[in-house]
């Protein structure tokens, strides 16, 4: 958590962010409003909200896969308006996690291979890069799947194999958007305590949207997106 509000101790800040869309015929439509937002470093943060209440547009903005139009965000001490599109992508593959509703996994690809690859991206040798995915699997339960394809997993193994590619660079903050949305109840449980648990352990700060109660239960903090504002 923050001490005494330093730089050093915010993961993110969020300072009067406004997103507006044109809609075809109906004007346009304000999903943020002016919104504020800070993130202490280690901080497990859940934003909840309505189906289409701009939970997923928050994310992104903050995540500096979409742009706002009006405030500023700072992730990590960066601004993140001030970068260049190579450098914020750099930024984001080695500093930034990211979990989809959907595990987005390469099926062409097996688990290990499809963990270690960030880490190839960045430039780590093979043998470096297969450990570490290897301990990353481990750690979710995955010891058994190292070299099946994603169509030969569960459901709930292939969002927990894709948590661990989301950790593998060892991310300063991990962004989660609705992580367990596509899995059934146990699957969902398992996966929540999976992300929450792992993220722990690596000192990640996570900044996850969801609907499904148990991971909120299991955030420090809960914010609500409701009329473009969080309360």
């Amino acid at each position: 958590m923050a001490v005494n509000g330093s730089l050093e101790s915010i993961s993110l800040q969020a300072e009067k962010v406004t997103k507006t869309y044109s809609t075809f015929g109906q004007g346009s439509v304000s999903v943020l409003r002016a919104l504020d937002l800070s993130v202490d470093t280690g901080e497990v943060v859940a934003i909840t909200g309505a189906s289409g209440s701009g939970k997923s547009t928050l994310l992104h903005v903050l995540a500096g896969l979409d742009e706002a139009d009006e405030g500023r965000i700072s992730v990590l001490g960066q601004c993140m308006a001030d970068m260049k599109p190579r450098a914020l992508a750099e930024f984001r593959n080695q500093k930034l996690g990211f979990v989809y509703q959907f595990h987005h996994l390469i099926e062409e690809l097996t688990a290990l291979e499809n963990v270690a690859l960030p880490c190839m991206i960045k430039g780590m040798k093979r043998g470096e890069a297969d450990e570490r995915a290897r301990q990353l699997l481990a750690d979710a339960g995955l010891s058994h799947r190292l070299g099946h394809f994603p169509r030969q997993m569960s459901g709930g193994e292939r969002q927990r194999c894709a948590i661990s590619r989301a950790l593998i660079n060892e991310p300063a903050l991990l962004f989660a958007d609705e992580p367990t949305g596509n899995l059934d109840q146990i699957a969902a449980a398992e996966a929540a305590e999976r992300l929450v648990a792992m993220s722990r352990e690596r000192g990640a700060t996570v900044l996850l949207v969801t609907h499904n109660e148990n991971l909120a239960d299991r955030a420090d903090r809960v914010l609500r997106l409701h009329d473009g504002i969080l309360l």
